[in-house]
């Protein structure tokens, strides 16, 4: 939340007066979402400012990051509901469910990440030397292929995209939001098919994320799955019971990562 905070602020103090009051009703919008999880009211919200202000840097990027905050909170709300659904016997049970998304939660996610996409880009082509279009660009690109499918979107040429565009975030302040560049290439190691997964390289990147933002859960969650498929299986439930030792937070997001660390370590410890 602290990390969070200072984002809003630091980016408020660059704004121009006359366009505050704008940029303020929008950070407010997106406190409250993600803190009561409900963002139909920021969507629209994000809606109507792009509608009359959708060629601003600051526009887009607060789109960009409420579409973000958005997808984040369906996805693992979805993988939730698939885990409890799967009931696992082991580990890799739980892994498999959160891969299998419906196709409903896959048409919502493509959705929201191809907004977040094209904002992304949009701002990263308006302020090239800043790290927020360039990390919504990757991380649109990421959703739109969980939601569509890894496979589909390496067909469709993605990865080299997301590479430049996640790549140039890392480059320009890998620690933005919780050191958020880190943990989202060191996921895609994670996620992508054999041959090209790479646990090792997974879990190096996950490690600096957890050096560099040791409050911030997920960090901690993604270092325990990619600890988990490598075979090191102390560290991966280390990981994750820090995760449950952090707690739920004040994002209504938290909750759903600490139910799959929980359920993680419970099945682990059997």
């Amino acid at each position: 939340m602290k990390i969070l905070l200072l984002f809003i602020v630091v980016i408020l103090a660059a704004a121009p007066v006359h366009a505050q009051d704008q940029y303020e009703e929008l950070d407010k919008s997106y406190v409250a979402a993600i803190e009561n999880g409900s963002f139909d009211d920021h969507l629209t919200l994000i809606d109507q400012l792009l509608g009359t202000n959708g060629q601003k840097f600051e526009v887009l990027s607060r789109a960009a990051r409420g579409t973000w905050a958005a997808a984040d909170l369906i996805y693992w709300r979805a993988v939730l509901e698939n885990i409890e659904r799967a009931k696992p016997q082991d580990v890799s049970d739980v892994l498999e469910a959160e891969a299998e998304l419906s196709t409903e939660q896959g048409k919502v996610l493509i959705a929201l990440g191809r907004r977040m996409w094209r904002c992304g880009e949009a701002a990263a082509a308006l302020e090239p030397k800043r790290v927020e279009g360039h990390f919504y660009h990757a991380m649109g690109i990421s959703f739109y292929a969980l939601g569509k499918s890894i496979l589909a979107a390496l067909r469709e040429g993605l990865r080299g995209k997301f590479d430049e565009a996640i790549d140039k975030s890392i480059e320009l302040e890998a620690n933005f939001f919780g050191a958020a560049p880190l943990r989202t290439k060191g996921r895609s190691h994670f996620k992508l098919p054999w041959p090209l997964r790479d646990y090792e390289e997974a879990i190096k990147l996950a490690r600096r994320s957890v050096e560099s933002a040791p409050q911030v859960s997920v960090n901690y969650l993604f270092l325990g799955d990619a600890y988990w498929k490598n075979g090191q299986e102390e560290q991966a439930l280390s990981a994750w019971n820090k995760v449950i030792e952090l707690g739920q937070g004040h994002e209504a997001v938290q909750y759903y990562l600490l139910e799959n660390a929980k359920r993680k370590v419970m099945l682990a410890s059997k």
